[in-house]
């Protein structure tokens, strides 16, 4: 489907080529929201029934971790936000986060013929020349009631048809679907195809199996130095990244022979920027 065609009327376009059973069900589209993340959470305290997404073409005040801000012109980026409302025990929480990451690197796989990885613990990567660039990335959050949680907010964005000129420079490089395809894409056909197999994956997390195993080899992280910062005591861990838990934690093995375990929480990781 050509990408011009299907963005004449984004929302329609969506329900029209829609193939899931449930999620992305019921769609509330906004051509401007500051996030849709703070949308969907409001929805989810009103009693949104799991499977409800938020669709935004421009987010003005959009999440990213640590307090970030995730920033992109309008109708060129794929902003969204799903409601989960999780059977499985409140400490495996990351398993939402890995499931979404394997989603989105095997619909932009099978779509694209592009080969996506993830930098630990949400960031979408995608192998440009000789390094590693980040075209999108994920923000989870938490509604938790009595000690359980009540609802799980995720928000995903991606790099879709922004022009290599509105890419911003940041501290690791960044690109879209157009700069390494070449051509613009359908981000209706892209959203449901990620959310197709998200509920592939998500009915198996249900089902108590976890996605730890495939989503640990989707890692670029791993085996590589990397400086993690923003640590509780604000100190900076330089060492290379051995392992995870079945918690999403990764393990960091710093010069010294330490191992550290680190907590998506409080930290930013850096990997180091190359092949090699």
């Amino acid at each position: 489907m050509n990408g011009d065609i299907s963005e004449q009327n984004y929302p329609k376009t969506i329900r029209a080529v829609r193939t899931t059973r449930w999620l992305g069900q019921p769609l509330y589209y906004h051509s401007t929201v500051t996030s849709t993340n703070d949308i969907l959470a409001k929805l989810a305290r009103e009693g949104a029934a799991a499977g409800t997404i938020v669709v935004a073409d421009h987010q003005s005040q959009g999440k990213g971790r640590l307090g970030r801000r995730w920033q992109a012109p309008a109708g060129t980026s794929l902003l969204f936000s799903l409601l989960f409302r999780p059977t499985w025990p409140l400490e495996n929480a990351a398993w939402i986060t890995m499931i979404a990451g394997l989603a989105v690197a095997n619909a932009v796989e099978s779509l694209y013929g592009l080969s996506p990885m993830l930098k630990w613990p949400n960031d979408l990567m995608l192998l440009s020349g000789d390094q590693w660039h980040k075209f999108g990335g994920m923000l989870l959050e938490v509604q938790v009631a009595e000690g359980q949680w009540a609802a799980t907010i995720l928000g995903i964005g991606i790099n879709v048809n922004l022009d290599p000129l509105q890419i911003p420079a940041t501290r690791t490089p960044a690109t879209s679907l157009f700069q390494e395809l070449g051509h613009r894409v359908a981000r209706a056909v892209l959203l449901n195809e990620l959310l197709v197999l998200l509920e592939e994956i998500y009915a198996a997390a249900e089902n108590g199996i976890s996605p730890r195993t495939e989503w640990e080899s989707k890692l670029v992280t791993l085996g590589r130095r990397v400086i993690v910062v923003g640590t509780a005591n604000n100190s900076e861990i330089v060492g290379t990244a051995t392992r995870t838990d079945e918690w999403g934690r990764l393990f960091v093995r710093d010069d010294s022979g330490r191992e550290h375990r680190v907590s998506a929480g409080d930290v930013t990781l850096h990997v180091d920027n190359s092949r090699d």
